[in-house]
């Protein structure tokens, strides 16, 4: 699924979605820690619960990646 997810930074904010679909996850980069924070998830109502489990764990590892490129972490 990573090559079919797209990744836009807005300002503190790291948004991952799956082009053609209503799955997105919205990422907050967190003031207080070197830590992203999971702001919402948006759903599709056709996808599978596997699918969603999976888009959920990709979407993560693709925020923490933006993350560490844009030096919000280590």
């Amino acid at each position: 699924m990573h090559n079919r997810l797209a990744v836009e930074v807005r300002g503190d904010l790291i948004i991952v979605a799956q082009p053609g679909t209503e799955l997105t996850a919205v990422y907050r980069r967190s003031k207080e820690q070197s830590d992203l924070v999971l702001l919402t998830a948006s759903i599709d109502q056709q996808t599978t619960e596997e699918k969603m489990n999976q888009f959920r764990t990709e979407a993560s590892q693709l925020a923490l990646r933006k993350a560490r490129e844009l030096g919000w972490m280590v």
